[in-house]
């Protein structure tokens, strides 16, 4: 039996608005165009990964100087014990 495709054009909308590529770079299949293309999107990848760590970083010392706070003990103690819940979290999960 022959399947029937659907097109989903709102996800096909959704991807050309996200990609960023003007409609007259879309139709070019320059290799040039495309691996210069891939490289500045490397580029915001690595970058964006860079930010996240640091983010997150932050939100735990944050985290850890409110707990030290609230139970009456050392960042040092309040950050490792979150850590290890975090952890945890991580091994359950996968």
């Amino acid at each position: 039996m022959a399947r029937k495709k659907f097109i989903r054009w709102d996800h096909l909308d959704r991807l050309h608005i996200y990609t960023l590529i003007t409609d007259h770079d879309h139709p070019i299949r320059d290799p040039e165009l495309i691996l210069d293309h891939l490289k500045q999107a490397r580029s915001t990848w690595k970058a964006c990964k860079k930010k996240c760590s640091s983010i997150c970083q932050k939100f735990l010392e944050e985290r850890a100087a409110f707990f030290a706070s609230k139970l009456r003990c050392s960042e040092e103690k309040a950050l490792c014990a979150i850590l290890k819940s975090e952890e945890s979290k991580k091994v359950y999960s996968t």
